[in-house]
């Protein structure tokens, strides 16, 4: 696996990387959880002799901001992920889920990740001296009736790089559909409805990227169809981009309205779609909810202000 690393990750560089550059440190076996932005740069950014171990469920980083690009294909895949394994400073990588920490014994209970047919998963124990707990994120449905067990078919979240692609091969395979003769009038609105969920800046991203997709790719290939397209994004409070200034926000708001695509904010109303892109929060994942240590009112692990 190869890629490019993004610039901007000089502006994500661990500070905490600082505490494991001594002598004294170089036997001491470090365990990081996870290869999201902190996990990474920390590995990314320890000595070449570190005894590191990483376990995270993906054997990648993903430069998170550019996903949207990708779901429809303006980038690829392997321009905003990097390969953890190689590392300089990484000395044992298992692609798994830590699934326990026994903070007095100080070890790790992990479980893998693959698919068996006849075999539970294995599981094994990794020790450490010092723990960098980097879980991250998951998508938060806010128990929204029919969400999760609709993700993957015509729900898909935006978080990771197999979300990206599903989007893309859902997003071509409703319009080879709504292509077909046998498919009717209202049948091909159905379809060509894209519903996005969330109104922040990775959902307005991808409504600005989908639109791009839809009018110039799309368009070309399936000029008939482009009458029936519709693109809605939902929002749960009044405004887009809330953490943003009101002049940005009113900029957004009024650009997809220039390019017909809605926004529906604080509203009943019912919508048929033929796929739903749902980004609307994120909440921390089941390891970090079981930790007893300090944590934010939101669940997140509390850290000082150099993120230890």
């Amino acid at each position: 696996m190869h890629s490019c690393q993004p610039p901007l990750h000089n502006y994500y560089r661990l500070l905490g990387s600082q505490r494991f550059t001594s002598s004294g440190d170089k036997g001491k076996r470090i365990v990081v959880l996870g290869t999201g932005w902190g996990g990474f740069n920390l590995a990314q950014n320890l000595p070449t002799d570190t005894n590191l171990s990483v376990i995270p469920p993906s054997n990648h980083f993903v430069f998170t901001p550019l996903l949207p690009s990708t779901a429809v294909g303006t980038l690829e895949f392997r321009a905003i992920q990097e390969c953890v394994r190689s590392l300089p400073s990484v000395s044992n990588f298992y692609q798994a889920k830590a699934i326990s920490i026994d903070f007095e014994e100080k070890t790790i209970l992990c479980r893998d990740i693959w698919d068996h047919t006849d075999a539970k998963p294995s599981t094994f124990t990794v020790p450490y001296d010092s723990l960098v707990p980097s879980m991250g994120v998951k998508t938060n449905t806010f128990s929204t009736p029919n969400v999760s067990s609709r993700e993957g078919k015509e729900v898909f979240f935006l978080k990771h790089l197999h979300h990206a692609r599903s989007i893309r091969n859902r997003t071509l395979e409703m319009f080879e559909i709504a292509a077909l003769p046998s498919t009717s009038d209202g049948e091909k609105r159905r379809l060509l409805s894209f519903v996005i969920v969330g109104g922040g800046p990775k959902s307005c991203e991808y409504a600005s990227e989908l639109h791009d997709f839809l009018t110039r790719d799309l368009a070309t290939l399936y000029p008939d169809l482009l009458p029936y397209v519709r693109v809605t994004l939902v929002e749960a409070s009044n405004h887009l981009l809330g953490p943003f200034e009101s002049s940005l926000r009113s900029y957004v708001l009024g650009l997809f309205k220039s390019r017909a695509s809605k926004a529906i904010l604080s509203s009943g109303e019912s919508l048929e779609f033929g796929t739903m892109i749902w980004s609307a929060g994120l909440k921390p994942v089941r390891l970090t909810d079981a930790l007893s240590i300090p944590k934010t009112p939101a669940g997140r692990i509390l850290t000082l202000s150099q993120l230890l």
